[in-house]
């Protein structure tokens, strides 16, 4: 920035004032994540199709913050899985809305005929 572009009506900023939009520059401290990069919790492995693909369901963290995979894996050669890169990532925060909208995403499915009243997995 140029001496030409500065707006001299403007005070300048404290290095210890807090950034614009916020009341305070302390950070919250950080948490420890039970959940270790390394070590994800398996929630649950939904097989897709008879090749072998499965869907997992897991809770892993990345950088110290906690989020739930929700992601497809493919058989590698050596029989082994593998994650693909489609997927989903979500916040832990938003574990509770997602499973009402699958909630009611089951209901309306129920109510055009497409899955039968007791099994829920039973599509037609």
């Amino acid at each position: 920035m140029g001496f030409a572009a500065m707006n001299l009506t403007e005070k300048p900023r404290r290095f210890d004032a807090p950034p614009p939009g916020r009341k305070t520059n302390r950070r919250m401290p950080a948490r420890e994540c039970p959940i270790r990069q390394d070590q994800p919790i398996e929630i649950a492995k939904l097989w897709r199709d008879r090749n072998g693909t499965a869907i997992i369901i897991a809770l892993r963290s990345y950088k110290e913050r906690p989020f739930l995979d929700l992601r497809t894996f493919l058989p590698t050669t050596d029989g082994k899985l593998a994650p693909s890169q489609k997927g989903l990532t979500l916040p832990l925060r938003k574990i509770a809305e997602v499973a009402k909208a699958l909630e009611k995403a089951i209901e309306r499915a129920r109510e055009l005929g497409l899955l039968d009243g007791d099994d829920d997995a039973g599509a037609r």
